[in-house]
């Protein structure tokens, strides 16, 4: 009767054990069903060969094409490394390194082709057995041949060299991966043949990054493929959350300018998410526009932090043009046009030329300088919602942010 008993009371317990379990699992199941905490990131980004003719200010280039400063190219060559980094930030503490990957490009050559001159006839191995059976038993009439006229040609080969471009994809452990994962983006070349004579190649580096979490203030996308050539992204959190997967498309030098002062700026104010404290990127594109930007030969200026590591890039810039540009928008929204436009038009390190500076005064006299506190600022450049977020340049600590 007793063991009767025991047999009971265990199958009971075991009984609500398991409708206990599965009561949990379905709460969690749906509750992930409910909640979608992450985002997709998608990119691109414009490289170029290193044996570009855009690249060489001294070379005759195709109608339409124009010179690549090299401060403003991203090398495509043998052995390089494009690397990419996504970071979230929050207002007063900084950067935290969502995700990271890096793509490794190789050139391997494939089998050659031969070529010939115009003019010349193809050369076969029956030509070549039949030109030796004939060395070996001359022709009666060999003496009468008719020496070679000048329409006609010796036969010449040429030897083209020919390479397929190819790329690896690592994490930040240097594990390779073929798809973006939670943590590692994923990059990988794209190669096109110019079908034109004269025309380059284009190269890009495509981007994704994955299972990027919602809850920051802004998100700071960084290209590059050394401590000095490189290209900035950023969008707010908002932007982030209407796009489950949002495709920025190409990475744009003008983009770059616009965050590195956004970058300068949130130095100078440990990241104050506040417009008259640090300005966005939105009040930077209405005073410096594209028109403004079209009127400067811009080059992307070197990074001035000492110690670079792939790994945990900082990039600190410290070029007297962006410094006098960032005074300008100070003085601005301290109500000090008058003395904006002064900066504009002596600053030795500005340098601009009439037209630019008549633009950009213009620009100072309409700018309409938001209310104190205000924290709301986002633009739409070519349909796409963003406002830049971007970096502190202070040494960062031993842990996974990078300021």
């Amino acid at each position: 009767m007793l063991s009767k008993f025991r047999l009971f009371m265990v199958i009971t317990l075991s009984l609500i054990i398991g409708l206990s379990c599965g009561k949990v699992t379905q709460e969690v199941a749906e509750s992930t069903e409910q909640e979608v905490n992450v985002f997709d990131f998608l990119f691109k980004t414009t490289l170029i060969s290193e044996n570009d003719q855009r690249l060489n200010p001294k070379a005759e280039l195709a109608e339409g094409s124009k010179v690549i400063p090299l401060e403003n190219a991203l090398i495509a060559k043998d052995g390089a490394g494009v690397y990419v980094v996504v970071q979230g930030i929050k207002e007063n503490e900084g950067f935290e390194i969502l995700s990271w990957g890096k793509m490794k490009i190789d050139q391997e050559e494939i089998e050659s082709k031969t070529t010939e001159q115009p003019g010349a006839s193809p050369t076969t191995d029956t030509t070549e057995s039949s030109s030796t059976a004939n060395a070996e038993s001359p022709s009666p009439n060999a003496d009468l041949k008719e020496p070679p006229t000048e329409i006609e040609e010796e036969i010449e080969e040429e030897i083209e060299e020919e390479y397929k471009w190819l790329s690896t994809a690592y994490t930040r452990h240097s594990v390779k991966i073929t798809a973006a994962k939670f943590e590692d983006s994923f990059l990988k070349l794209v190669h096109t043949k110019s079908s034109k004579e004269g025309d380059s190649d284009t190269f890009k580096a495509d981007g994704k990054s994955v299972k990027l979490k919602y809850g920051y203030d802004g998100y700071f996308i960084k290209v590059f493929t050394d401590k000095d050539h490189y290209r900035f992204f950023s969008f707010d959190d908002e932007t982030a959350r209407e796009n489950n997967s949002f495709d920025k498309g190409d990475f744009t030098i003008y983009e770059t300018y616009l965050n590195i002062l956004y970058l300068m700026s949130l130095k100078e104010s440990d990241f104050i998410l506040e417009e008259t404290i640090t300005p966005t990127v939105e009040l930077f594109e209405r005073l410096y526009t594209e028109e403004f930007f079209e009127m400067i030969d811009y080059t992307i200026p070197k990074n001035s932090q000492k110690v670079f590591k792939t790994s945990l890039p900082i990039f600190y810039i410290d070029r007297g043009f962006e410094k006098d540009c960032l005074q300008v928008m100070n003085l601005i929204l301290n109500d000090s046009k008058v003395e904006a436009k002064r900066v504009v038009n002596e600053s030795k390190q500005l340098n601009l030329s009439r037209t630019a500076k008549r633009y950009l005064n213009s620009r100072i006299d309409g700018f309409d300088v938001p209310e104190p506190g205000s924290r709301k600022a986002r633009v739409t450049p070519k349909g796409q919602v963003q406002k830049v977020v971007t970096e502190n340049a202070s040494v960062p600590t031993q842990n996974s942010s990078a300021h």
